[in-house]
């Protein structure tokens, strides 16, 4: 009988891929178009009944996306991503999300370059001078 049971390790991968920038993109979409059509509206009571609960279920979807890009595991955010780029149309957020992407690798790049820059030695795996020996 094999051994199945495997560790997980969480340090191999990056947090930062593109399926996640790319439901971050798409779930800043759904979140800022009800608001940018409620702040432009002068009239909402004019609006047809389904209206209002479509703005709000958009909003709520656009949480639960970008929610689900932070929370969730590589394997689900890639999973929606896919789901969500069945549709030829899709290539435009695809393009809209790579320089999200490339920007929060920047932002995390420098960061551990300071981080490692900035850590101070040890005493104890600071060199010590050693004495030469006759």
């Amino acid at each position: 009988m094999k051994n199945r049971s495997k560790k997980r390790r969480t340090g191999d991968r990056e947090w930062i891929s593109y399926p996640r920038c790319f439901l971050f993109t798409l779930g800043i979409l759904f979140v800022a178009l009800p608001i940018f059509v409620i702040q432009d509206s002068d009239d909402m009571e004019s609006w047809p009944e389904w209206g209002r609960p479509v703005l709000i279920g958009m909003l709520i979807l656009g949480v639960v996306v970008i929610a689900a890009g932070f929370v969730g595991s590589e394997k689900t955010s890639e999973s929606w991503m896919n789901a969500a780029t069945q549709n030829d149309a899709s290539v435009i957020l695809l393009i809209l999300a790579a320089p999200m992407y490339f920007t929060l690798k920047l932002a995390l790049s420098c960061i551990t370059q300071s981080n490692t820059k900035s850590k101070k030695p040890n005493k104890s795996e600071q060199a010590t001078p050693r004495k030469l020996s006759d």
